[in-house]
């Protein structure tokens, strides 16, 4: 075989593998834009790259883009992952768009972030919706971090399900030797409004006062009428049966969620799945902002 001939295969050779090479990424590129235009919102990160050093301090911005749907995001519980052996999560502010931190759990061995917020103000979140500032500092003189969400329950107002969430955006950080002073990265101020927070509080019932019967004066014997108790309309988001919503209720609601004991005589599986999650509250949020549900 001449020289010619091997360098004639050779060359075809290497066009056939550019070209399976070639249609591999376009089929990936094709997947996740699928994957992008069947969902209703999508994580994005600030800044989304940059080039960093060791020691140095990183304020990265969560935001959940709601795009033109204009779904008011009422709660999330979402999974962050980070290497650990380049960055250190040192902490994680929740946006002033939720009144209510449900959790949050940072793990520096496994590289993880679990928080849960939601919002039972009246304020309206739509648009993109800041969901918080992850602060994290370089540990290491070389390598590349990608952090990214794995995990992501969004709910919204007057929605009955989960959105569908596009998880595929990263946030790319290189870090190079450097001698020269480190300066914190800072990602923008979110615009929200401060929002007060709502403490829920639980009151007491009062304690029934015994009767003492009365013997009557005569033998004649008499009819005890008993009174016929009046039923009240179920309502979705009431965990005890009074017929109505009010802030008992989230706070039922909250003491399962974060214990997964529920209180005795409460029922906060409003939707009815098997399970206590940030969908229940979304389901008595619906019933809160209802006039005609809510308790007067």
């Amino acid at each position: 075989m001449t020289k010619r001939t091997i360098f004639m295969y050779g060359g075809l050779l290497f066009m056939l593998v550019a070209i399976a090479i070639t249609l591999f990424l376009v089929r990936q590129q094709q997947d996740i834009r699928s994957r992008a235009s069947t969902s209703q919102v999508q994580f994005e990160f600030n800044p989304a790259t940059a080039s960093v050093s060791e020691n140095q301090i990183i304020d990265t911005q969560i935001i959940l883009k709601t795009g033109p749907s204009g779904y008011d995001i009422s709660g999330y519980d979402i999974t962050l992952n980070f290497p650990s052996n380049i960055l250190e999560l040192v902490n994680f502010q929740t946006s002033n768009a939720f009144s209510t931190e449900l959790k949050k759990t940072i793990d520096n061995n496994s590289g993880t972030l679990s928080v849960s917020s939601v919002n039972i103000a009246p304020a309206v979140n739509t648009g993109d919706v800041s969901i918080g500032t992850a602060k994290f500092r370089v540990k290491t003189t070389t390598g590349e971090a990608n952090i990214g969400i794995t995990n992501a329950q969004i709910v919204a107002s007057r929605q009955p399900n989960y959105l569908t969430t596009d998880l595929t955006q990263i946030a790319t950080y290189t870090v190079l030797a450097s001698n020269t002073p480190t300066e914190t990265i800072e990602s923008p101020t979110p615009t929200n409004a401060p929002i007060a927070t709502l403490t829920p509080t639980i009151t007491p019932s009062a304690t029934p006062t015994p009767t003492t019967a009365i013997n009557a004066p005569t033998p004649t014997p008499t009819t005890l009428i008993t009174p016929t108790p009046t039923t009240r309309a179920t309502v979705i988001g009431d965990s005890t049966g009074k017929g109505c919503v009010d802030i008992t209720d989230f706070s039922a609601w909250l003491t399962a969620f974060q214990t997964h004991t529920p209180i005795a005589g409460t029922q906060v599986d409003f939707n009815e799945d098997g399970s206590v999650t940030i969908l229940d509250f979304a389901v008595w949020l619906t019933s809160f902002r209802d006039p005609t549900k809510k308790c007067q």
